[in-house]
């Protein structure tokens, strides 16, 4: 008889990588930017390569400025604006999100060829902030065509920190930008994925449109990326660990299904129990 783990309902959400994080409030920002363009992405991705048949999807805003653009995920800003909603109106708790979403954003300074990138990691967890170069793909370019939104791409190929990916871009568009950290190409990315499919960016709009860029007011943890990569692979090879770690009083509860009775009997973790959870990070 095979046994299925599961998270209990209130913990769910915080034992999933992509939507893991808490919820911020967005009431105090400063605006870096004002767009010139609005393109939206839609994102799917594969959180455990063991279930490759459960995909997440998402919706990437990339914002483009004159001096910088922005990158972000729709879905973890409509969680945040729920929880700020909900605090302006003096609500104590605040609705759970229906699925994950991508917890990083960048912005990318166009003239200092400089990309920042602010990372949310699970639970309450810090959220990391850290600079690299923008010109980290060493793309190649192919004789490959195809059309998207009605825009002739050109197909270009790169290998990236562990994954092959695929990029479409069309010179109709010349903005050298793209969804999260991808750039480089001489017009806009409109379609970006992994070799096998883990993850996929595909533009879905396109759009002229002025509004502000903002970066919110969080406290944040200035890293690099080899520290913020190791601390999200340690925290996955024990999540029971790690959200001690962030919650002392807080702990884990897991349910055994019996698949025939279909009954569930339910359990603490001990606190030094170790509770992998799959990870299939987009940079491996």
């Amino acid at each position: 008889m095979k046994i299925k783990l599961f998270i209990t309902a209130l913990l769910l959400l915080i034992f999933n990588i992509m939507m893991a994080q808490s919820p911020l409030s967005i009431d105090d920002y400063k605006q870096i930017g004002e767009s010139q363009y609005v393109i939206v992405y839609e994102m799917s991705y594969v959180n455990d390569t063991s279930k490759l048949d459960k995909i997440y999807h998402d919706e990437i805003i990339l914002e483009i400025g004159s001096e910088l653009s922005k990158s972000y995920s729709y879905k973890t800003y409509r969680y945040d604006s729920t929880y700020t909603d909900s605090n302006r109106k003096g609500a104590h708790n605040y609705p759970s999100p229906k699925s994950s979403a991508f917890p990083v954003d960048v912005v990318k300074k166009y003239k200092d060829k400089k990309m920042t990138i602010y990372q949310r990691t699970p639970s309450d967890g810090p959220i990391f902030e850290y600079e690299e170069n923008m010109n980290l793909f060493d793309w190649k370019l192919t004789s490959e065509m195809k059309e998207i939104l009605g825009f002739a791409c050109i197909k270009a190929t790169c290998d990236f920190r562990g994954r092959n990916w695929a990029a479409w871009f069309t010179m109709d568009i010349p903005l050298q930008d793209g969804p999260w950290k991808f750039n480089g190409l001489p017009g806009l990315i409109m379609r970006v994925e992994s070799e096998k499919g883990d993850y996929v960016f595909e533009c879905i709009k396109i759009k002229n449109e002025k509004r502000q860029i903002l970066l919110y007011d969080y406290f944040y943890d200035k890293s690099t990326y080899e520290e913020v990569s190791a601390f999200l692979i340690e925290c996955h090879n024990d999540f029971n660990a790690y959200n001690r770690r962030i919650d002392p009083k807080g702990g884990l509860s897991i349910a055994k299904r019996d698949e025939v009775t279909g009954k569930v009997t339910f359990r603490d973790v001990g606190p030094n129990e170790i509770v992998p959870k799959p990870y299939n990070p987009i940079e491996m």
